[in-house]
Formats: structure tokens, sequence, C-alpha cells
């Protein structure tokens, strides 16, 4: 249980250390609007990423620029009548909530979105 809470306080820290910077940013650079479109890049070229990852480590998630990309469970979810079994989508849920919970930055959609009203 005391590690369920210390990774949840690191991931948050993480997150409000990422908005933080991005205001130190957009006071550094005068454009809220030029960090924007490069965090949107950075996002977009973040999916391309190679699929082995020697930094995969948690610890290593909090000091990255966007979120590092999760294992996909999709494999799992390919069954001969098309569907999905109970237990595997009760997992994939959790690993969703697990996702959200523990997740080292804010999502890009968030972080334009106040880069738009400090500007």
């Amino acid at each position: 249980m005391t590690a369920l809470v210390g990774r949840s306080l690191l991931a948050l820290f993480a997150r409000q250390r990422e908005l933080a910077a991005d205001r130190a940013a957009v006071e550094l650079a005068r454009s809220a609007a030029a960090l924007a479109a490069a965090l949107q890049k950075v996002d977009a070229e973040a999916v391309d990423a190679p699929t082995t990852d020697l930094r995969e480590a948690d610890t290593v998630a909090a000091f990255s620029i966007v979120e590092p990309p999760r294992a996909s469970n999709d494999g799992f979810s390919i069954w001969t009548d098309g569907r999905t079994p109970t237990v595997l989508r009760v997992r994939n849920r959790l690993d969703d909530i697990g996702n959200w919970l523990f997740r080292t930055h804010p999502s890009t959609e968030k972080r334009c979105a106040l880069l738009q009203s400090w500007s």
C-alpha cells in the first residue's frame, strides 16, 4: 500500500513539475503558441518511437518530455469469436486506471490548453 501511495505521489509531483516547466518556458521564450506547437510535434513523433527502449524504468519516465509509450494489450484481445474474455477486459480496465494514476506527464492536450490560457 505504501508503494502505491508513494508511486502516485511521485507521478503527481512529476505532472506538477511539467506544468511549472511549461510556465517557465513560456516566460523564457515569450511564446506560448511556439511551445504548444513544439509539444504537439514531439508528441506526434513519440508515436513512431522504437518499440524497444532501454529507458523503460518508471524513474526515467518522470524526467521525459512526454509520457513514454506503454505496452499494448491488443495482442490479447484477438479471439476466434471476436470477443475479449471478461478477465482480459477487467485487466485492461485496471491497466487503464493504473496508467492514468501513475502518469508522469499531463496530456499534451491539457498542456496546450493551459498554454493557450497563459498567452
